[in-house]
């Protein structure tokens, strides 16, 4: 598994979101005044695409029937669904950003 870079830091503007797939795993990587998370970029409501929502403060809010998860931990803080999201480690090396596909990825 391990540390895949995804993009440069330039890439991504605060408070917005992108998805990027890593073997065929499609993540939302999300930059909050400069800090870079990642988590699982479908709702696990109705499988829309997270990176396609609204960022509010350090929140996602899905397109799609409004689920709210709080992007640091992943944890769903309301909406038509009480699963919380699969969070990945991230780091900032050299300008770039790297996220952790690991097998045991936790929810919350």
């Amino acid at each position: 598994m391990g540390w895949h870079k995804v993009m440069t830091v330039g890439d991504l503007a605060s408070e917005e979101a992108r998805r990027v797939s890593i073997r065929g795993e499609d993540i939302a990587v999300f930059n909050l005044e400069g800090e870079f998370f990642a988590t699982q970029d479908r709702c696990p409501h109705a499988q829309a695409s997270l990176s396609e929502g609204i960022v509010d403060d350090d929140c996602i809010e899905c397109p799609l029937h409004q689920a709210n998860f709080h992007i640091p931990t992943g944890a769903c803080q309301g909406g038509p669904v009480d699963v919380d999201l699969r969070v990945y480690p991230c780091r900032i090396e050299n300008g770039e950003v790297f996220v952790e596909l690991r097998e045991d990825a936790r929810a919350g």
